[in-house]
């Protein structure tokens, strides 16, 4: 069983994902995180959602007390420059659906996004044994195909 922590759950990204793990018959998830939903449950926050998943409660936990949970991966549904606050202090694997590591080099991520990267330490690698795994998005694209 792979144990998950959604981070950032209480957007569509974040709420899209918890739906898709909590069907798969491998994964538990351990914790939605949310900053603006802490104490609702997911039916407060969108009324659609079926089965025993309505009934789970957001909540806002630190970095540090997430590592506590035992989880084997954190996904991370932040807004962009996010996630560069969290990843230098999670233990778990990381998977990053935000843009903050789509570039191996943040000098790239500053060029596209006009933002100064905050973790010029972290790199995102192969997905089987980086730390931290990193979605491409259309930008990526856009920059490669230039």
């Amino acid at each position: 069983m792979i144990r998950a922590v959604i981070i950032g759950a209480s957007g569509i990204t974040g709420y899209e994902l918890t739906k898709i793990l909590d069907k798969h018959p491998q994964v538990e998830i351990k914790l939605l995180n949310s900053q603006s939903c802490d104490g609702k449950k997911v039916k407060e926050v969108f009324p659609e959602t079926e089965g025993e998943l309505r009934e789970t409660i957001y909540h806002n936990m630190t970095d540090v007390e997430i590592n506590g949970l035992g989880a084997d991966v954190v996904f991370l549904c932040v807004p962009h420059t996010e996630a560069m606050k969290h990843v230098p202090w999670l233990k778990p694997k990381v998977i990053d659906l935000s843009a903050d590591y789509r570039f191996k080099d943040p000098v790239e991520f500053e060029k596209i996004y006009g933002v100064q990267h905050q973790d010029k330490k972290t790199k995102a690698r192969e997905p089987i044994t980086s730390k931290l795994v990193a979605n491409i998005g259309p930008a990526y694209r856009r920059y490669r195909s230039s």
